[in-house]
């Protein structure tokens, strides 16, 4: 990816770079979105899921888009959902990335967690 973001800004620049930028930083997030709603996460799981994510947000930051960077800013803060001791989840869903959120994509990111029944968390996010 850093190889294709550092053709990307050497052919474009302007407008044109920007536009581009903030394209593939959104399909960048999209993919990856996706992909990790197909997974079960215990504790450990989701530790390593948060380390895979640092470096993707590493590559999208090169972008220099600002909505790649929230989109992935965003995705962190659903993934700690992944981490983060049953009841403190609350707390976390307060988080400033996470309260403006529509709640099926919390409830869908708590769901992915391997304790999600037997932690009782169906009635966490009203």
């Amino acid at each position: 990816m850093n190889h294709q973001i550092k053709k990307v800004k050497v052919v474009l620049d302007g407008k044109n770079l920007e536009v581009v930028s903030t394209e593939l930083g959104a399909r960048f997030h999209r993919v990856l979105y996706d992909h990790m709603l197909r997974f079960e996460y215990n504790e450990i799981g989701g530790m390593l899921a948060i380390c895979d994510l640092n470096e993707y947000r590493k590559c999208a930051r090169e972008l220099k888009s600002p909505l790649a960077e929230q989109l992935f800013e965003i995705l962190h803060s659903l993934c700690n959902l992944l981490v983060v001791a049953a009841e403190n989840v609350p707390q976390v869903i307060k988080d400033e990335h996470l309260s403006g959120l529509d709640k099926t994509v919390i409830v869908a990111f708590i769901q992915l967690r391997a304790d999600y029944k037997t932690a009782r968390l169906q009635h966490v996010v009203r």
